[in-house]
């Protein structure tokens, strides 16, 4: 059985970091633009909402490839928040970004059932 704990940890890791960054903005009519690797997105959907209730601004998410949201970044010069996959993408944003900060590690986990992770072995062995 799987334990929530790691998930709940990481959003609200995520939350509170984002509560952080966004202490000091000025409010405004205008959406919060967050771009975020689309991985990521059980968690930010979660925190989207939570945040919006708490503070009441919207926020305008966009999923995709981290380096596709950098090239977007790039193109446009439009956004508050860049939440790419790797740490990589914070140092080829170089002076796009004003600030950063380590708020999670993301890592892919893959859950099986023991028959089935056995059947899975024995095929890739």
């Amino acid at each position: 059985m799987i334990k929530p704990f790691p998930q709940l940890k990481l959003l609200l890791s995520l939350l509170l970091a984002i509560s952080f960054v966004l202490s000091g903005c000025v409010q405004t009519k205008d959406p919060l633009i967050v771009y975020s690797g689309k991985g990521m997105k059980k968690a930010m959907d979660e925190i989207v909402r939570l945040y919006e209730k708490l503070h009441g601004v919207k926020v305008s998410i966009i999923y995709a490839g981290s380096n596709t949201l950098l090239g977007t970044i790039e193109e446009t010069g439009v956004g508050d928040i860049f939440l790419p996959g790797s740490r990589s993408y914070i140092k080829k944003a170089g002076t796009l970004i004003a600030n950063s900060y380590y708020v999670a590690k993301h890592v892919p986990t893959f859950a099986v059932r023991k028959r089935g992770f056995n059947s899975l072995v024995q095929r890739m062995g």
